[in-house]
């Protein structure tokens, strides 16, 4: 149950690592500014990984399984190991000013796309379901919060 409280983490860390200068300027200490970034970085990828696990939980029903909700948060955040490096490139091409087609945003892609395929070869045999099964349902789950995302900005 530690991988997405450790992406928070870890997107903290390199929030506050790219951000060192500004925060020298401010009169800041980085550990002061990362036990507040931290808390806002933990807030967030739960409320991310609470969110995701809904939709999932929402699309294996949709799919025709039933999976209590708990086994399947548990599930998520067992896949979020690529989330480890992504999570702080993606923070290094939001804060650096880096576009996403750098390296580091390629980084944050694949880590994305190895989180979702990691969290539907974990689903699949849970379900008794085949890969192509569960990456449809993982997929979709993941088209419609990108959709939701992108609708509301």
């Amino acid at each position: 149950m530690i991988g997405i409280p450790v992406t928070g983490l870890l997107w903290s860390l390199a929030v506050v690592w790219l951000n060192t200068e500004q925060l020298a300027t401010a009169g800041v200490l980085p550990t002061q500014a990362f036990m507040v970034v931290a808390l806002g970085g933990l807030t967030q990828t739960i409320a991310l990984w609470a969110g995701f696990s809904a939709v999932l939980w929402a699309m294996v029903r949709a799919f025709g399984a039933h999976l209590p909700f708990t086994e399947l948060f548990t599930l998520i955040c067992s896949a979020s190991l690529p989330l480890w490096v992504g999570a702080p490139a993606l923070a290094y091409c939001l804060y650096s000013g880096k576009s996403l087609v750098s390296v580091a945003g390629l980084i944050s892609m694949l880590s994305l796309c190895a989180f979702l395929y990691t969290a539907a070869r974990l689903l699949a045999p849970r379900l008794s379901w085949s890969i192509l099964r569960s990456v449809g349902a993982v997929s979709s789950a993941a088209i419609f919060l990108f959709s939701f995302t992108f609708l509301n900005n």
